[in-house]
């Protein structure tokens, strides 16, 4: 949604330094295979490769971080 919101990849770097990146792609692969730099992010923290799921009884999204 990045470059949809500020029509570049590149745009407004200066929001990443220092902030820790959690991002959603829901295809049930559990890496960073598939993340792209952007905004100044060149890795991610955290990623939800899940939406709602059930586990013991709840309803959970899955995240994975290395």
């Amino acid at each position: 949604m990045w470059n949809q919101i500020y029509g570049s990849t590149t745009a407004c770097t200066e929001a990443a330094p220092g902030i820790p990146l959690w991002y959603a792609h829901y295809d049930m692969n559990p890496s960073f295979s598939d993340f792209a730099a952007f905004g100044g992010w060149t890795t991610p923290s955290i990623k939800q490769y899940q939406g709602t799921n059930a586990l013991c009884g709840l309803s959970v999204d899955r995240n994975w971080r290395p």
